[in-house]
Order: structure tokens, then sequence, then C-alpha cells
């Protein structure tokens, strides 16, 4: 699970930001002045894997949307810890 305090928003205003948890790919990036997520499933990379495994969220760029954004992308893992337990 990915933790709020681990995410730096001074990074993501600059670079976008990459990381793996638990069976999914993520990255963070600022648009239009929006925090936006990508996640995709593992193994591949962002440029690697196709637009139709990809899935995209918008949230605001400050501290709720940061936390809303980590919040969508550790139900996600949630979700595929879930099935691959089944």
């Amino acid at each position: 699970m990915l933790d709020v305090e681990n995410i730096s928003m001074n990074y993501v205003k600059k670079e976008n930001l990459y990381g793996s948890a638990d069976g999914i790919r993520y990255m963070l990036y600022k648009e239009d002045d929006l925090l936006k997520v990508c996640i995709w499933p593992e193994p591949l990379g962002y440029k690697a894997t196709s637009e139709e495994l990809k899935e995209y969220a918008e949230f605001s760029f400050d501290s709720s949307g940061r936390e809303a954004a980590i919040d969508f992308i550790n139900k996600k893992i949630d979700a595929i810890s879930r099935n691959n337990n089944e």
C-alpha cells in the first residue's frame, strides 16, 4: 500500500512519478493544474503497455487531491490482491 506522506507534490510538479506496488504500476503527473494518475498491470513499463490496459483518473493538485489519488491507487491494489487470492 502506498502512503500519502511518501508522495512529494513538489517532485510531481516537475517530473512524472513512476512506481509499482503489488501487481500494478502507476504514474502520477501534473497536467493543466490537475494531478493525474495512470495505472496499468505489471510487468511492462508505461510505453510498452497498450492503452487498453491503462486506467486514468484526475484529481485536484493539492493535498486533498493527493490523498484521493493515493486512495484510488490503493483501492486498485486491493482489488488485484483479492483477485489473486481467489
